[in-house]
């Protein structure tokens, strides 16, 4: 059908979809007629073309001319002849621009976009134009105009993803929209015949009345009630009213609610987070800490000294410039300034006296931006030491002038699982050639097998052993040792290994054996040393039988004499053999059973 008339409409556009708003106005020319489109960058220049009267529409972007909802007022001061459409992706500004008179507002999503915006401009349009050929016929609004923008209203209302509603004074629902419907369950029939306090949840009705009169009075209010549905399902909403005027009486109050489950979860997980995030901070037995991009502390852990003392300092500022917080500040540079990650470097204070294990990491934003560091410092003080005295033990071990081993008690037992160097130059037997074996790879072919067995019951009865064998080193050469082997216990008193001692006692071996041989020679000297002067004795006192022979006599008792002090000397040096056999022995026989 053709257009009922020629002049074309004028539309005034206030943003930067220039070609949006052609497209759209020229999907309305077949319906119609020529529409004509001027586009300007701001409110104050919208004004200039409404002063000349020559405006049928203006179609407001978001944000198109500086603050809001400042601008939406200054638009609907100049505007207050010219029905105005207010353009937006961001539901949230909905409230402002209906607060502030627009007569219609698009959302556009995604899935809409030049056909809804061509089918609003069509009807604000096309109620233009009937109202002046009603005003011209009638001198008022025709029947069919008023129906045009009943249905233009309805259908934009209908539109919105959030509920509208207009409640009066009395609190009774007088209009809603589809989603209202949706949402709570309730009918046309059961809305309109119920008060709106009862749509919420009863711990929420007080708060509601008291923004329902905030509103009536100071003109907006906002309020978070939750929704009680049909099937008493409670949905989280917040609402933003305002005060509803007609001819001067305050009608009611119209409004908007918007869905916020997902902003409530959103918010309970935070501050579930929060919480764990506390609990954290205050149970957790280490230095925990926050610092942000100067290197101040923003937070601290209980467990710190002085959690509310480090609070907006550094750490030099907290402790001094010394070496070490010149240090400790540098790495904090390092990490905010360069996104380093310092884990687990172990740090000395010389003030303290104490050691303590550090990690730091870049503290982010959800863009990836460097707002600070996360750190955790550990006092391992305690730990360090006992490392000290470990490292002690073990370098004395390692350096023992005496031959040290480590058995595993596992079975079989007896496994060498270390042995010190002392022990590998003896028997020139390295770790590599040690791995896995026992003390039998130190037999040989004139080893005592039960000297071994001996030391096998050890391992196997978890006793101690010491004992003197006849072994050989790698490369064959036989050394007489001494072998020690001790269990040793964990806490619970279970074996869990052995330790060994291995001594070279070859010289000693072969020096008792000496000194048994040159004792039985020294023996065979001072028997034979004896007869001479016994031999004598016996003259001298055959002659005793004549008296004229006393020097005789005193020959013989002298003699006899010199063969006492002998024969004492010689039990003497018997004496002193017999004992250091008995010492030799005993080492080589059955000292462990002893001890």
């Amino acid at each position: 059908m053709a257009p009922s008339h020629t002049d074309p409409s004028r539309l005034l556009h206030v943003g930067e979809r220039e070609a949006l708003l052609r497209e759209a106005s020229g999907a309305v020319d077949a319906v119609r007629g020529e529409v004509s489109v001027t586009t300007v960058g701001s409110v104050e220049a919208a004004g200039e073309q409404i002063d000349h009267g020559d405006v049928d529409c203006i179609v407001y972007e978001h944000g198109a001319s500086g603050d809001e909802p400042e601008s939406l007022r200054k638009l609907a001061d100049q505007a207050t002849a010219t029905p105005w459409l207010f353009l937006t992706s961001d539901e949230t500004a909905v409230d402002d621009a209906l607060r502030a008179g627009a007569s219609d507002v698009v959302v556009l999503r995604e899935d809409t976009g030049r056909r809804l915006l061509s089918r609003r401009l069509e009807q604000i349009l096309a109620r233009g134009r009937s109202d002046e050929r009603d005003t011209r016929e009638t001198g008022s609004i025709g029947t069919e105009a008023l129906r045009s923008d009943q249905a233009a209203t309805d259908l934009l209302l209908d539109t919105l993803d959030d509920v509208f509603y207009l409640v009066g004074t009395d609190g009774t629902l007088e209009r809603w929209n589809e989603t209202l419907k949706t949402v709570t369950g309730y009918s046309d029939a059961e809305l309109a015949e119920m008060n709106a306090i009862d749509l919420f949840e009863k711990s929420d009705r007080e708060r509601v009345d008291e923004a329902v009169a905030e509103t009536l009075e100071d003109g907006a209010a906002s309020v978070e009630a939750s929704f009680v549905t049909t099937d008493g399902e409670t949905i989280p909403y917040e609402f933003t009213g305002a005060r509803l005027v007609d001819d001067g009486d305050v009608r009611g109050l119209v409004g908007i609610g918007r869905d916020i489950s997902e902003r409530k979860a959103l918010e309970a997980e935070l501050r579930r987070k929060a919480s764990l995030l506390d609990h954290i901070f205050d149970q957790v037995p280490t230095a925990l800490y926050v610092k942000d991009t100067e290197a101040r502390h923003v937070r601290m852990s209980e467990f710190h000294s002085d959690a509310e003392g480090t609070l907006g300092k550094t750490d030099p500022e907290v402790y001094g410039e010394t070496e070490y917080t010149e240090s400790t500040y540098a790495d904090d540079m390092r990490v905010i300034e360069e996104g380093d990650r310092i884990i687990n470097q172990e740090e000395y204070n010389p003030r303290t006296g104490e050691w303590s294990l550090t990690s730091k990491v870049p503290w982010r934003t959800e863009d990836g931006e460097i707002q600070g560091l996360i750190g955790v410092t550990r006092n391992i003080t305690e730990k360090k030491e006992y490392e000290q005295k470990l490292n002690l033990r073990n370098r004395a071990i390692a350096e023992a002038p005496i031959g040290i081993t480590i058995h595993d008690a596992m079975e079989p037992p007896g496994r060498i699982v270390y042995a010190n160097d002392s022990f590998q130059s003896l028997t020139g037997y390295d770790e590599s050639a040690l791995d896995g074996e026992d003390l039998t790879i130190l037999a040989g072919a004139e080893t005592e097998p039960s000297q071994l067995d001996r030391l096998d019951t050890a391992f196997h009865d978890s006793e101690s052993r010491s004992l003197v064998a006849l072994l050989y080193q790698r490369d064959g050469t036989p050394f007489w040792g001494r072998v020690t082997v001790a269990p040793v216990t964990d806490d619970d008193g279970e074996v869990t290994h052995f330790v060994g001692f291995l001594q070279d006692v070859t010289e000693t071996k072969e020096r008792a054996e000496e000194i048994e041989r040159r004792l039985d020679e020294f023996g065979e000297l001072i028997a034979e040393e004896l007869r001479t002067p016994l031999q004598r004795a016996e003259q001298s006192v055959a002659a005793i039988a004549d008296p004229s022979q006393q020097a005789a006599v005193e020959n013989a008792v002298e003699s006899i004499r010199r063969a006492d002090k002998l024969v004492d000397d010689l039990a003497t040096v018997h004496s002193f053999s017999v004992k250091s056999r008995d010492v030799f022995e005993a080492a080589s026989t059955s000292q462990s059973e002893d001890q």
